[in-house]
């Protein structure tokens, strides 16, 4: 009795720091001008801290001779992705058009990084789960596990975002065009598709042209400082950053670094209270949709496997690596989902 009570005493204890947190978000949130402040929060988060959490993390705690010993995070981090990706589309032939860009973000993203570090950085009392080695043990999980989240995260979840937004303003712009003015014979239909643009002549034409629209917006900087740090941790070159003369630059790092939780939460709580003057109502079976895949069927399937594995010896037999893979298959969309929508300025509430 006691030890259930301790345990739920612990739970309550790290749901109420991340509450916290994305209160003081939703309080603030009441004095700032929302889409200036909160956007450049957005930013400073997305392209500052979290670039300097991975990048640090990465080049001190995984070496090449570790790096066996965290592989398996990678591989699992595409399962709940893929889960949740494939009911998206199953279920978008019953979500209106606009909708579809949302629920695909919801039901296949997850916060790999702020959420699990939130419940880990707040878990206290476990006896195999301390403070030092044990927790950074954790962490090196979670950021060995956001590199496959990363990629896909700010690679097709920005294209997500950034379609849909192009689609719905396209669309706003031809039924307006459509009821201001009455279409006469001869005259161009706003409902005509433009034709395609032709890319430049030339191949350095052709490659620039690539670039621009298909590698530049892949370029984030969280991925980014996922590869290089990794690249850096598992050559030679790894020394030289944890030597004297760099301890400047990584603490400063790493200073900045402390801040991606709290400023994420923080974010989360002010998208809450968006000013967003859309009034778009979203479906039941948006809302319902969602919350299923993300709490109930990714986290079914995910057990049923991660069980299969731990059964047959597979996957590392470690409770911390279980733990962490567990927080982490439940975890929900709203934090990294509405950064990304906070940037583009898309449905952020």
């Amino acid at each position: 009795m006691s030890s259930s009570f301790d345990y739920a005493l612990i739970a309550v204890a790290t749901v109420g720091k991340v509450l916290l947190v994305a209160g003081s978000g939703l309080a603030a949130s009441r004095k700032l001008k929302f889409k200036s402040s909160v956007k450049g929060i957005s930013y400073i988060t997305v392209y500052i801290f979290l670039p300097c959490l991975l990048f640090t993390r990465l080049v001190n705690g995984i070496s090449l001779d570790t790096f066996s010993h965290f592989y398996w995070a990678t591989l699992l981090a595409a399962l709940p992705m893929a889960i949740g990706f494939s009911f998206s589309k199953a279920m978008s032939r019953f979500v209106p058009l606009e909708f579809h860009g949302l629920l695909q973000l919801g039901c296949t993203f997850q916060n790999a990084v702020s959420f699990a570090l939130s419940v880990i950085m707040s878990l206290h009392g476990l006896p195999w789960l301390q403070e030092g080695k044990d927790k950074d043990e954790a962490q090196m999980y979670v950021f060995v596990y956001n590199i496959t989240s990363s990629v896909l995260l700010w690679s097709l979840g920005s294209h997500i975002v950034r379609s849909n937004k192009l689609e719905e303003e396209g669309a706003a712009a031809i039924a307006a065009a459509a009821d201001s003015q009455q279409q006469t014979p001869g005259s161009p239909s706003p409902c005509e598709p433009s034709s395609p643009v032709e890319p430049p002549a030339g191949f350095a034409g052709r490659v620039k042209h690539v670039y621009s629209k298909q590698v530049k917006p892949l370029l984030k900087a969280p991925l980014l400082a996922s590869f290089v740090g990794l690249a850096i941790a598992m050559t030679p070159v790894r020394h030289i950053f944890l030597s004297k003369p760099m301890e400047v630059l990584m603490g400063g790092m790493e200073v900045l670094g402390a801040g991606t939780v709290p400023m994420t939460l923080f974010v989360l709580g002010c998208n809450l209270v968006s000013d967003d003057t859309s009034n778009i109502k979203l479906p039941k079976i948006f809302i319902v949709a969602i919350v299923f895949v993300r709490l109930v069927l990714i986290p079914t399937i995910f057990f049923g496997v991660f069980h299969l594995l731990s059964e047959y010896q597979l996957v590392p037999q470690s409770r911390i690596f279980k733990l962490v893979m567990l927080i982490e298959c439940i975890a929900p969309t709203a934090i990294n989902s509405s950064v990304i929508c906070s940037l583009y300025s898309y449905h952020t509430k």
